[in-house]
């Protein structure tokens, strides 16, 4: 496990490209979710997970949803916590 610290925008375009098994987003607002998701869902490896919390805030929302639409990601999106607005979804195998 690595820590980085400062701003997604600033941080995580400077990380070196490795597999991930698990992508875990608590960014709250439009930017940091989409930032999280542009330079990291690359990363991803097949059978992977994204768990995104605070998808029921409209920017977190918005972010998900375009870049799910951008990159042609189909998978469902399940609810882990309808309350707390918790989604996830498994990167589908690479044909």
């Amino acid at each position: 496990m690595e820590f980085v610290p400062g701003w997604f925008s600033q941080t995580l375009p400077q990380i070196s490209p490795r597999p991930l098994a698990l992508i875990r987003i608590d960014a709250d607002w439009y930017e940091g979710t989409r930032d999280v998701l542009i330079n990291l869902y690359p990363m991803l490896s097949d059978g992977g997970y994204v768990i995104v919390d605070d998808y029921k805030l409209e920017g977190c929302r918005r972010a998900v949803d375009e870049f799910r639409v951008q990159h042609r990601v189909f998978n469902k999106i399940q609810i882990c916590d309808e309350e707390d607005g918790v989604v996830y979804w498994k990167k589908e195998t690479s044909k």
